[in-house]
């Protein structure tokens, strides 16, 4: 049976073209320059190097081929060798996405030092993976929004101070201090990292009782129903960054 008779038989009605595409995936070509990129890079023995790096992607020079500027590190050009992996993460219409690649040559032009890499597999739509929902404590406000103001210019009350119990690319769970019923629009603030604030518009999909706990009685299941393509990609990297922390201490 084709994929097309498979999609329809399970209720999916969609162009041929799009569905082709969606099991395709994204093809290096459709990059960018320009492109800002966050790389993981492992050393000769296959250790990642605990640091944070990034890079620009400059153009392709086939399907599996890229050049993409130098490594950066805290502002300053890193060190690097052929031969080494690393993985390429970047967002492209408000998805995030990954690639495996090889460092394969280094060279200079204009005085701009680059790497050529070759991609080794598929790039991948990581968005899907960061539903992962990460048990976290991280400091909220919220507060009952109206049902049709979706821009929030208007006030709907003073904000109650909260804390998440978890986060995930789809959506938060918080503390209540007092019960909401499901269905109700709230307006949100949260300090994804120092300095950082996340704001949304979610819907209320579950509350439930907490147990012992005397600071809050509820805990709310919320779903992101209006949130910026920055913000939920400020998660979803905040979310990788805290799995990684936790691998290396053997909690996942």
């Amino acid at each position: 049976m084709s994929i097309d008779n498979i999609l329809a038989a399970r209720g999916f009605f969609i162009k041929k073209d799009y569905c082709r595409r969606f099991f395709k995936g994204m093809l290096l070509r459709e990059m960018k320059t320009g492109t800002k990129l966050q790389l993981e890079l492992y050393d000769e023995m296959g250790k990642r190097i605990d640091k944070q790096f990034v890079s620009q992607f400059e153009y392709t020079e086939d399907e599996k081929t890229a050049i993409i500027h130098v490594p950066l590190y805290e502002g300053v050009i890193y060190p690097i060798h052929t031969s080494l992996l690393l993985y390429v993460f970047f967002s492209q219409a408000e998805k995030l996405y990954s690639f495996k690649a090889e460092i394969i040559d280094r060279f200079t032009k204009g005085d701009i030092p680059f790497i050529r890499i070759k991609i080794l597999g598929k790039i991948t739509n990581v968005q899907r993976r960061s539903y992962y929902r990460l048990p976290c404590s991280l400091p909220a406000i919220y507060r009952i929004a109206s049902q049709k103001e979706f821009n929030c210019e208007s006030e709907h009350g003073e904000f109650i101070e909260s804390n998440t119990i978890n986060i995930s690319g789809s959506g938060v769970c918080i503390l209540l201090k007092d019960n909401i019923q499901a269905d109700t629009l709230v307006e949100c603030y949260l300090e994804l990292k120092e300095d950082y604030e996340i704001y949304f518009l979610g819907r209320v999909v579950r509350v439930t009782k907490c147990q012992q706990n005397n600071n809050y009685r509820y805990k709310a299941g919320i779903a992101f129903e209006h949130i910026k393509g920055r913000h939920r990609d400020a998660i979803v990297k905040f979310i990788f960054e805290e799995q990684r922390k936790l691998r290396r201490k053997g909690f996942i």
